[in-house]
């Protein structure tokens, strides 16, 4: 009996020590289950903010799809019907359901943003647009004094005028006058880094009709 009494209390120590063991085991085990599932939380909220959409007042498309149509037109020199498609493709490949914008409707983001651009960027727009000019006067000079002699020689000079009606042909069949606008508004946009919030912003102060015309 008193052997027995004796073996009883270490063994119940022992079960104890065992337990304790496998409770602090366990709470390990939830520990880190937990600290996972923060951290997962974190990547998706970071995953929903970088892959989501930004909304903007007055258009129906994301600020998203807006910058990639007019990146397209700018600084990849696509057409207005290429940036719609592009503008589209992007859109089922984010799963969202927005479809694809019209030419016309890229046309009327182009001239928007430039125009903001003009009115809200204007020391380094112009700096820009200014280089251009003179980079233009100094070809249109090169020109003129390549051909002085000849003018002084013959006096006048039989021109070839294809290489004009080609390029003013394609701007008459992609829509006139008013896709020369939106090229020249466009200019703008080459010296500056688009992006979101540059959209937001141009698109929110700049409020112009479409131009359904051109539909």
């Amino acid at each position: 009996m008193q052997t027995h009494l004796k073996f009883t209390p270490n063994k119940l120590i022992e079960r104890l020590r065992k337990t304790i063991s496998l409770v602090l085991l366990l709470r390990a085990i939830i520990y880190r289950r937990n600290e996972r599932i923060r951290q997962l939380e974190t990547q998706l909220k970071e995953l929903k903010s970088r892959w989501g959409t930004t909304s903007v007042p007055n258009p129906t498309y994301p600020a998203e799809m807006i910058n990639i149509a007019v990146q397209t037109v700018v600084h990849a020199e696509g057409s207005l019907r290429c940036a719609a498609k592009v503008a589209g493709y992007y859109c089922n490949l984010m799963g969202w359901h927005y479809g694809t914008p019209s030419h016309n409707t890229v046309c009327n983001w182009v001239k928007r943003l430039g125009l903001y651009a003009l009115d809200h960027q204007g020391s380094k727009v112009g700096r820009y647009i200014g280089k251009m000019a003179e980079k233009l006067i100094e070809t249109v000079n090169e020109y003129f004094e390549r051909h002085l002699n000849l003018v002084k020689k013959y006096g006048r000079l039989i021109c070839c005028s294809d290489i004009i009606e080609s390029t003013f042909g394609r701007y008459k069949n992609k829509g006139g006058m008013k896709v020369i606008s939106a090229d020249v508004l466009a200019i703008p946009l080459y010296a500056l880094k688009m992006d979101v919030e540059f959209v937001v912003k141009g698109l929110t102060t700049i409020f112009t009709e479409p131009d359904k015309s051109m539909a």
